[in-house]
């Protein structure tokens, strides 16, 4: 059984200055949703999930109240484990690459692991800012963006953040001449992607494959099936 943390997009706001802070509230949105949607007291939502440490009910159920509805980011939960156990330790270059797989996650949202969507590269990287809606033009993007992130959109660039998020249970396809590509969750089956430019070009071969896990302190999982 594949289990899953899901969070606001909004909360991908400032990851690249302070991962820890998105992995902090992700935690507390999660044990919202056992506390409001499935009634357990916050004893009951722990130990299903298999937490340990120090949580405030009150802010967990704060926090999901106030973000309730919200276009939620799905990851499994053995990657949100290794994520935001050594966010500390990652480089920039691995920020971006996982901010790249929470964007197109986002996209896919919570309980849509079996659908696919056709995507670009504005739209995932509006996300990768903790945008819903995406920026109006490549312009607005520019101007307005985190110029680490930007940095990332030039061609050959974008396309090489996309195809490396290969294995972290994305999988994503495209060819030269067709607009957008398309992105689906791994589900755990191995299944070959290609990543392209829409203006042509590629990445070569990928994999995607959706990962398992099990309950860790301060990580809460929802179920089966509710991301990637």
């Amino acid at each position: 059984m594949d289990y899953y943390v899901n969070f606001p997009v909004t909360f991908l706001a400032g990851y690249l200055d302070d991962p820890k802070r998105t992995y902090y509230w992700a935690v507390r949105y999660q044990l919202g949703w056992w506390l409001e949607e499935q009634g357990l007291d916050l004893d009951g939502a722990m130990a299903s999930t298999g937490i340990a440490g120090q949580m405030d009910e009150q802010e967990c159920r704060e926090v999901y109240r106030q973000h309730r509805g919200a276009a939620l980011v799905g990851v499994s939960l053995a990657i949100f484990l290794s994520d935001s156990n050594d966010s500390n330790e990652a480089d920039e270059g691995e920020l971006m690459r996982r901010l790249m797989h929470y964007a197109c996650a986002s996209v896919l949202g919570a309980g849509r692991a079996a659908t696919a969507r056709k995507v670009n590269y504005l739209l995932l990287f509006s996300r990768m800012h903790g945008r819903v809606k995406p920026y109006k033009s490549d312009d607005e993007l520019m101007e307005n963006g985190d110029r680490r992130i930007t940095a990332y959109y030039t061609r050959r660039r974008r396309v090489t953040l996309l195809g490396s998020i290969a294995g972290r249970g994305i999988v994503f396809y495209a060819r030269p001449g067709l607009r957008g590509f398309w992105i689906t969750a791994g589900m755990g089956r191995r299944g070959g992607a290609r990543a392209c430019d829409p203006s042509g070009g590629d990445t070569g071969g990928a994999q995607g494959q959706a990962a398992h896990g099990g309950g860790h302190e301060g990580v809460a999982a929802t179920g089966a099936g509710n991301g990637a």
